[in-house]
């Protein structure tokens, strides 16, 4: 019997083993396209000295996950960590991703499976176990569609008296140590900003060391480099150096470039595939005058750019966006014909003045939001809810003015004729600065390529073309000044005008219309209740001012007017908030069943089918979409063709901000809304790249589908 005993406890202690590597990992779990669990490289570990945890991600066929980077779209794995108290997790070690060509896109991360481990300081507990548990979410796509999934794991870590690596997980942990990218002592990596924007990123190896080839850069950083962009390569004075371009959101330079430079088969030296590079960016070529303008543009590029801004700026003036303050400036002709040349000549001016300041500051906000890496792009402040319905609130007060329920200032008759003494300059420079406002949900054409340039250019450059469209804008009108006998045809002053002033009052409340329905596309049919109280709300408050807040009321009645005007407009702006922050309910799908939600991943699927498709980028703030989709894309000529020719439409809604949209408008040379783009079955470039497209021109690039165009 007693030779029985060191075989029975050689089984006890492997039980007990068996036992404690059991409590490190728990049960995998499912979601969708995933599988997830979370494992431990120790089967036991001790107070004070830190372990590694990992959650083991593993896709099903022809699925993947994405990188922290994750490209041109997706979005990256996260760890939410619960611990106990005195644990402390640290940073995910990335393996080194692989790239995702989709279509005319790249994307960044990991087919098969991928695991995702970061270090954890442990501590003290109470009992003899650690209860660690992790909340991971990700988006899993296929070429077809993108699904977000996520999993609430757990494991018990037991304590031990020494660290106890965990056999069965010792494979998992290997396997993901060899694709962690490394440092690579022997190799010297600088980067550099060149004149034309891009950046050159080299390495120069120690004696002896081999050139590798074929190597590719991940940005560790999205909005630093382009994705999906060529990666140049080249050898100069025994040093590898490749070209990455700038990536279209990013206007400032980062200080430093970091990521992953991969180079198979070990061409790092010592088996190494893939260098963590970090390097500070250096300076840009000495020797320039003027700041840089973008990659292969010269003088006479930029002059055509100025030329094309400032004819896209005079026609913009076209757009029905503009024409309600149009009309308010037809009023200040109207009132000053009778004026002196000067004075006409200085509104001119004024209103040049504030159409200039407004583009300046839009120029501004774009350029510096882009610095810091929003993504945003013409006509951004139409994308803001708030800003919608605040601009309900202030057309809805012009209005009333004009309609004389109240007039503006009328406690201040003082001020306001010193004002009109000296030629209301400052309602000039005001309607300048309305018009650009309203001006920004429209893309005019030639715009849209003068708005692209400008927005991927150094400040200066950006600055330069943003002011060749506010002086195209603002031409007519000062022509106009500047010629007041063309003013001749108009009547004499007189009582006429009172009827001319209220009348223009109507294309204001017409534009608030217009606003109203955009405000009810991106809150839904609650949030527009909200945003017609707030208008109520203000109009009383309106109405009581004019009522009794004028000259010829006493003072407390003044007074107590005016309580009701704050009272009333305070109230408004809060229900105006609230409406803001309502979002609208899941759209329904179109009842004609002719026009699909556009997603880059549907896009891949429906051109790896066989099937041609026609994508529309609007917004329900695009005046112009809206008259392009009327005039054009419903015409029955127009929509027969497309069933003729089996295409599949889709529409791209950026009513609400939309970074994927906006990545899309970027890569095809646009930083607004419209754009109408036919892509042919299969690969290759679009057959048509539109802003403002014609039934002619939908018709021509349908015939040159290919004849063998399969059924949709």
């Amino acid at each position: 019997m007693n030779m029985h005993l060191p075989k029975l406890a050689r089984a006890l202690f492997g039980l007990a083993g068996l036992l404690c590597a059991s409590l490190s990992h728990a049960a995998p779990v499912r979601d969708g396209h995933v599988v997830a669990e979370l494992v431990a490289r120790e089967s036991a570990y001790v107070p004070g000295q830190p372990v590694t945890l990992g959650v083991h991600l593993t896709m099903d066929p022809h699925w993947h996950t994405y990188w922290r980077n994750s490209g041109d779209s997706g979005l990256a794995t996260t760890i939410k960590w619960t611990l106990p108290k005195g644990f402390e997790a640290g940073p995910i070690a990335w393996p080194t991703p692989a790239r995702l060509p989709l279509s005319t896109i790249m994307n960044y991360g990991y087919e098969g499976d991928v695991l995702l481990a970061s270090p954890i300081r442990t501590a003290a507990v109470a009992g003899d176990k650690a209860q660690i548990k992790a909340r991971v979410d990700w988006l899993v796509c296929s070429a077809e569609e993108c699904i977000p999934g996520g999993a609430d794991l757990a494991l018990t870590l037991p304590v031990g008296q020494a660290v106890a690596m965990d056999q069965a997980q010792a494979a998992l942990f290997a396997k993901a140590g060899a694709q962690l990218p490394q440092s690579a002592p022997k190799w010297q990596f600088t980067s550099q900003r060149l004149g034309d924007g891009s950046y050159r990123l080299s390495a120069r190896p120690a004696a002896g060391q081999a050139l590798p080839k074929d190597t590719y850069f991940f940005a560790d950083d999205a909005g630093v480099t382009q994705s999906g962009a060529p990666q140049t390569a080249t050898v100069e004075n025994g040093a590898l150096s490749v070209t990455l371009k700038p990536s279209q959101y990013a206007q400032g330079t980062p200080g430093a470039l970091n990521g992953v430079w991969v180079a198979p088969g070990g061409g790092w030296g010592d088996g190494l595939s893939a260098a963590q590079v970090t390097t500070r960016i250096g300076a840009k070529a000495a020797g320039q005058i003027l700041p840089p303008v973008a990659s292969g543009t010269d003088l006479a590029t930029l002059g055509g750019m100025l030329l094309t801004a400032f004819v896209g700026g005079m026609i913009l003036n076209l757009m029905p966006c503009v024409f309600p303050v149009l009309s308010l400036k037809i009023m200040g002709f109207v009132q000053s014909a009778g004026d002196d040349r000067r004075k006409i000549a200085l509104h001119g001016w004024i209103y040049v003045l504030g159409v200039l300041t407004s583009f300046w500051v839009l120029a501004g906000t774009l350029m510096g939001l882009r610095a810091a890496g929003a993504q945003l792009a013409w006509g951004f402040q139409l994308q803001s809810p708030i800003i919608v319905v605040l601009l309900c609130l202030l057309l809805l007060a012009l209005a009333f003015s004009l309609l004389g329920i109240f007039e503006m200032g009328a406690g201040l008759v003082g001020a306001a004729g010193r004002v009109r003494n000296k030629g209301g300059v400052s309602g000039s420079f005001m309607s300048g600065v309305l018009a650009t406002v309203l001006a920004t949900p429209c893309t005019a054409p030639f715009m849209g390529t003068a708005l692209a340039f400008a927005l991927t250019q150094s400040t200066f450059i950006g600055f330069v073309v943003f002011t060749a469209l506010a002086l195209g804008m603002a031409s007519p009108y000062l022509v106009l000044s500047l010629r007041p006998q063309w003013l001749a045809f108009l009547p004499k002053p007189g009582a006429w005008m009172d009827t001319l002033k209220q009348a223009m009052a109507f294309p204001l409340l017409g534009t608030i219309i217009w606003l109203l329905w955009v405000f009810g596309q991106q809150t839904g049919m609650n949030g527009l209740l909200q945003a017609m109280i707030a208008m109520l709300l203000l109009s009383i408050g309106l109405w009581t001012w004019g009522r009794w807040g004028t000259m010829f009321q006493e003072a407390p009645v003044r007074r107590r007017a005016l309580g009701v005007l704050l009272a009333s407009g305070a109230a408004a702006l809060w229900f105006a908030y609230a409406g803001s922050l309502l979002l609208p309910p899941a759209a329904a799908s179109d009842t004609s069943g002719e026009w699909q939600a556009y997603t880059p991943e549907k896009l891949a699927q429906m051109r790896s089918e066989g099937k041609p498709v026609f994508v529309d980028f609007s917004a329900a703030w695009c005046a112009t979409c809206i008259v392009n989709k009327q005039m054009v894309l419903s015409k029955p000529d127009v929509t027969r063709a497309f069933r003729e020719h089996g295409v599949v439409l889709m529409e791209a809604d950026w009513t609400r901000r939309d970074a994927i949209i906006t990545k899309i408008l970027a890569a095809h040379g646009r930083s607004g809304v419209p754009l109408h783009i036919l892509y042919a079955p299969g690969e290759g470039e679009p057959l048509l790249v539109r802003d403002l497209v014609s039934k002619e021109e939908i018709v021509s690039a349908l015939a040159r589908l290919p004849a063998a165009s399969p059924k949709a």
